[in-house]
This record gives structure tokens, sequence and C-alpha cells, in this order.
């Protein structure tokens, strides 16, 4: 299974009973007004934090372990993630979940509509979640302090944050750029050029952020699609950076 997969083929996985967990990222009164038949909900907030004064952080292992095993989700289990908004919230939990070691996650890239919605909550089998740490997808504070020189840092956020202060070096391209909003789904596919008039391309290493790390797990699953190796999402973003920075007594 790709990172992506569309809703022909996850009605078919669920019409022919294969096990997948469908996992609903969006707000919990989203959820319960109508939802992919079986899904159970996890939200964005659901495994963050605030820490140290930085809010939006990644659970630590042990919580995040809890809070999907609850849900009866362990590494066997194969995961699809969805939300109703070009893949945002669905991308972060699902960085989430490949931070920690599941093999077996993707995407909802189109939407679910017409097909019909349920309001039941399901509970599964409470099961054990055994957190792996990647590293090589994680990016934090002293990782942009000092990059390495062929790192490329993207800031997805908008123009206007951008230009109010960004990290040093950083090269502007929103989130939004790589989302298909004519068809309505979550991830384009050509947008190979528009990256490399930029300076991305798939040779380089590059770090995504924006102000807590949601819009950046999108571009870090879009460049992941697209066939890049090397893309680690900045999990603190802005926030920490910001934080961290005002703590020193810099000016941005």
């Amino acid at each position: 299974m790709g990172h992506v997969v569309t809703a022909d083929w996850l009605a078919q996985q669920l019409e022919s009973g294969e096990p997948v967990r469908v996992v609903d990222a969006r707000t919990q009164e989203d959820y319960e007004a109508g939802h992919i038949t079986g899904a159970i909900h996890i939200s964005v907030d659901d495994v963050r934090e605030t820490r140290d004064g930085v809010e939006g952080l990644l659970l630590p292992p042990e919580a995040f372990a809890k809070v999907v095993g609850a849900r009866g989700i362990d590494h066997q289990t194969r995961v699809v993630v969805y939300d109703d908004f070009y893949g945002l919230a669905a991308s972060r939990v699902a960085w989430s979940l490949l931070i920690y070691g599941h093999p077996n996650v993707s995407i909802l890239q189109d939407e679910w509509a017409p097909r019909p919605l349920s309001t039941e909550v399901i509970h599964y089998p409470v099961t054990t979640f055994s957190p792996q740490f990647q590293k090589h997808y994680f990016a934090q504070l002293n990782d942009l302090k000092v990059p390495a020189a062929d790192v490329v840092v993207l800031d997805v956020r908008d123009e206007g944050e951008y230009n109010a202060g960004h990290i040093d070096g950083a090269i502007l391209w929103p989130w939004m750029s790589g989302a298909n909003v004519v068809d309505d789904q979550a991830f384009r596919d050509d947008v190979l050029a528009d990256l490399a008039n930029v300076g991305v391309t798939p040779d380089k290493p590059v770090i995504t952020y924006c102000r807590s790390g949601v819009r950046a797990a999108h571009t870090f699953w879009l460049l992941r699609n697209l066939g890049f190796d090397n893309v680690r999402n900045y999990d603190g973003s802005w926030i920490e950076w910001e934080h961290h920075h005002a703590k020193q007594g810099e000016v941005q």
C-alpha cells in the first residue's frame, strides 16, 4: 500500500472484509455527525501536547502508544487516515504514526462522498502499540540552528507569515501549492517543476516546517509521494523556533 490510497480502493477493501483500520482525523463533532463506517477517531490534538511552553509537540512515546493502543492500533494494523480538508489533519496524524514506527499507514487521497456515512461509534479491542522512533523523518530545533549546507529548509506557511519572520535561509512554498483543489484531492502529482523552480529537488535533503508542524506534515507526505527519500518534518516548527529565540532575547 502506498502513501496515499483512493476512496475506490478503500471501499473495495472494506467491502471484501480486509482488515483496514480507518482513522477519522477531523473534529470530534464532525466525526459524530457522520464518518466512514467502522472508522475510529484520532484528532491532531489527541497526539500532541504543550511542553516547556511550546504547544503542538508530538506526544512522548509512552503517551502516544496509549492513545493509539486504546483504539486498537498496533504495528500489524493497516491504517488509512482521512479528513475533509485536503488531507491536512490526516497528514499530521499519519506522520505521527510513521514517526513511531508504524510501517503501513496511508492517507485517503479523494473524498469519500457520495458513499454513505455512519454515526455508530466503534470500539476495537485495546492492543499494545510499541513505539519505535524513526529519527530520519523527524527534525528538531538543533537541526535548524545550523543545518547542513545541502539541506533545504522549506517554509510552507503563507506569504504573510513568512514575511513577518522565518528561519534563516528558508524557502517559501505554501502548503496549499501541493493540494489538488481542482479535483478536491489531498495531493497534486504535477508540482515537481514548481518545486524545482524554488530549489527543491529530490536529490537534496529537505526539512519542512510551518507554525506547529501540521501544514508541514502535508508537504512532508507530498514530497514523499513525489519520490523524495530524504524529508523530515520539524515538529516544533515556528512556535518552538520563536519561543526559543524569545527566551534567548533575540529579535526575529
